[in-house]
């Protein structure tokens, strides 16, 4: 793994970790399939990559990982460090509207229906989850 997060990574992460983003458990710097991914929601199988001037570089590489990753059930939303660090506000509503999108899955497993209980209860009171202390923005169990 990357030691150290590029800043644009940092910034995201800060929104992300904790369950800060709707009560979801985000990871940072997970290998999922033999891939460094810069951030992971394991509930949607759900993986975010930020984008740097690297990346224009190895194009063919992020889009063989990319389809791998598809094929084996993962979604990946990619962001610009530009995107990141110029409203990063507008990356996490993006991130939010996908995880909408999934709350109409036909069959989820458990831990998409934990995870979309959690999201429902943030929608309707988005203030209520941010406002709260991390210890007491988990996911609910049955």
């Amino acid at each position: 793994m990357r030691k150290d997060p590029t800043p644009e990574e940092w910034h995201l992460w800060q929104a992300l970790r904790g369950q800060r983003l709707n009560g979801l458990r985000f990871r940072f710097q997970s290998v999922i399939l033999g891939y460094i991914v810069d951030f992971y929601c394991p509930a949607f199988k759900l993986v975010v990559e930020v984008d740097g001037s690297f990346h224009d570089r190895r194009r063919d590489y992020d889009t063989t990982r990319q389809n791998a990753m598809l094929r084996a059930g993962f979604t990946t939303i990619r962001f610009t460090n530009a995107q990141v660090s110029q409203d990063r506000e507008a990356v996490l509503n993006e991130i939010r509207a996908y995880l909408r999108s999934r709350l109409q899955d036909p069959a989820p497993s458990k831990l998409q229906r934990k995870a979309m209980m959690a999201l429902n209860c943030a929608l309707e009171r988005p203030g209520d989850l941010a406002s709260l202390p991390p210890e007491k923005r988990t996911v609910p169990t049955q």
